[in-house]
């Protein structure tokens, strides 16, 4: 942000006063002068390094100007690595503190998805706006572009509403929100995932909430093409994070189960089955996961002093179905 003063005879003796402010949503002629622009990054890299540069640390716009990321790019030009220099010198608490469960799901359908948040924007922040508990969109998203957690089109749709079409930068802060919100957002759902499974009596309820739970959470992953193997590692890690004592891989009566899950009162055993194109029915994968565990009796010699519960899976992509039934001693 710059700012410019200018002191008239009069406002000598009464402190600084006549202050004007230039930030990102304003067009002027210091546009470039908040980052590198187009033609210094030109000047310092060339060929492959300036196309990696413009993927990775490029896109933050100010009034008309496209910039990049200064600290990244003078690392990358001194480390010669394409990193998250971002992530490595910042803080994101007010963003923390500030996102909600539907702000949450905008940001995880940017990182998945690559679409755009539609909304306006207040151009003028307090600090009592920012503290507020309850602060509002407009606020926010205002706060996460000035901060160049988000970058913007603008899309004026009439002469009294100022829209807005957000979107996440570049590569650095893909990596940025999606380290945040695995670290931050889904380390507070652990008791989330404790009360899905506290009501896994309800097995319908249960399958529905644990299916919605790991979709989000798998979501922020670049899957790859491991997909079960994915969904395997992510939802082991989820279960010990939420307290969970849990084995994975183990042998039991004729083959080895995905994970064994070992609640105060109930034990699980969860089976994957990875879909190997668009067309395939997850709800059948899910199924074919539980005749998997009957097929060779996971459950030998499981105690019976507590129900067992099947949770069969089935996947693909970023999609899954979730099927649990009660083990029928």
């Amino acid at each position: 942000m710059v700012g410019v003063t200018r002191v008239s005879q009069e406002g000598l003796l009464s402190g600084l006063k006549n202050l004007k402010v230039f930030d990102v949503f304003l067009t002027s002629v210091f546009d470039g002068d908040f980052s590198l622009t187009e033609e210094e990054v030109t000047e310092l890299l060339g060929g492959e390094q300036l196309d990696a540069a413009r993927e990775w640390y490029s896109n933050y716009r100010v009034g008309n100007e496209k910039l990049y990321t200064l600290y990244s790019v003078l690392s990358y030009l001194e480390w010669g690595v394409l990193d998250n220099f971002w992530g490595m010198s910042g803080s994101m608490e007010m963003l923390i503190d500030a996102l909600d469960s539907p702000r949450t799901d905008a940001i995880t359908d940017l990182l998945s998805n690559g679409t755009e948040i539609e909304t306006a924007i207040k151009k003028r922040m307090s600090p009592k706006q920012l503290r507020s508990a309850d602060i509002n969109d407009s606020t926010f998203y205002s706060f996460a572009v000035q901060t160049g957690y988000l970058t913007y089109e603008f899309d004026r749709r009439d002469d009294l509403d100022d829209v807005y079409r957000l979107r996440i930068p570049n590569k650095e802060l893909m990596r940025v929100w999606r380290s945040f919100i695995l670290e931050e957002v889904v380390k507070s759902q652990h008791r989330s995932l404790r009360n899905i499974f506290k009501h896994i009596s309800d097995t319908e309820g249960f399958s529905r909430d644990f299916q919605d739970f790991v979709s989000f959470q798998l979501s922020l992953y670049d899957a790859g093409k491991e997909l079960e193997k994915t969904y395997h590692v992510l939802v082991f890690g989820l279960i010990l994070g939420a307290g969970f004592k849990c084995n994975s891989n183990r042998e039991r009566g004729y083959g080895r189960y995905d994970l064994w899950l070992e609640g105060p009162d109930f034990n699980v055993i969860i089976e994957f089955k990875r879909g190997r194109k668009d067309s395939e029915n997850l709800e059948v994968l899910a199924g074919q996961a539980i005749g998997q565990i009957d097929k060779r009796k996971y459950y030998a010699n499981f105690p019976e002093t507590v129900p067992l519960y099947k949770v069969g899976v089935g996947c693909y992509k970023t999609e899954c179905f979730v099927k649990t039934v009660v083990h029928a001693t």
